[in-house]
């Protein structure tokens, strides 16, 4: 009697499928955003505010100082009070330029480096009188003070050019640090990719 084959049984184990290597996923995947832009571009907005609410006063206090009750030693007056006005109004833009510099920063624009390229020359155009006025200044003040016998004549006039050319140097270091940091070629291929 011949046999009949049995039925499979429907409740076989399923095959074990062999290992495959991990897929890549087939969606687009975004690409990582440095962060230095939120880091630097609000450096620059806190620095560019705080730089232009100081000009707005000193701009204010410059053009009363004629006509405020302080004492002779705090006074400043004919060249150098003419040169502190003028460089006072004619900074007032530089905060500005500051501030959009970190504005378009931090928006990713392309122009950021445009603008922190013109915060560094107008920082340099800035800082020689800037520190013509630091030494006159001084040297008023030395003079004042040697009159009153508090100083050595000779000290005034070195003092003066020291400090004035420290206050160029500090006042520089920023713009510096910036110009150069945007001019990184991996900055720059970076920023290329941003929004005109």
């Amino acid at each position: 009697m011949d046999q009949q084959p049995e039925p499979q049984s429907s409740h076989e184990p399923p095959a074990v499928p062999a290992a495959a290597p991990p897929t890549q996923p087939t969606g687009a995947v975004p690409g990582h955003r440095s962060s230095w832009p939120g880091v630097i571009g609000t450096l620059l907005c806190v620095f560019g505010g705080i730089g232009l609410l100081q000009r707005v006063f000193g701009v204010g206090f410059m053009a009363l100082m004629p006509f405020l009750p302080l004492p002779p030693e705090a006074k400043i007056t004919g060249t150098a009070y003419v040169l502190g006005l003028v460089l006072s109004v004619v900074g007032l833009p530089l905060s500005a330029v500051h501030l959009t510099a970190g504005i378009q920063t931090l928006r990713r624009k392309q122009s950021a480096r445009k603008w922190v390229i013109i915060f560094f020359v107008y920082a340099i155009l800035l800082a020689i009188p800037g520190g013509a006025y630091q030494y006159f200044n001084m040297q008023q003040q030395m003079q004042q003070a040697g009159q009153q016998g508090g100083m050595p004549a000779g000290l005034g006039s070195g003092f003066s050019m020291g400090m004035a050319v420290i206050g160029v140097v500090i006042s520089l270091l920023w713009p510096t640090f910036l110009v150069i940091w945007y001019s990184r070629a991996k900055i720059r291929e970076e920023m290329q990719g941003w929004a005109a």
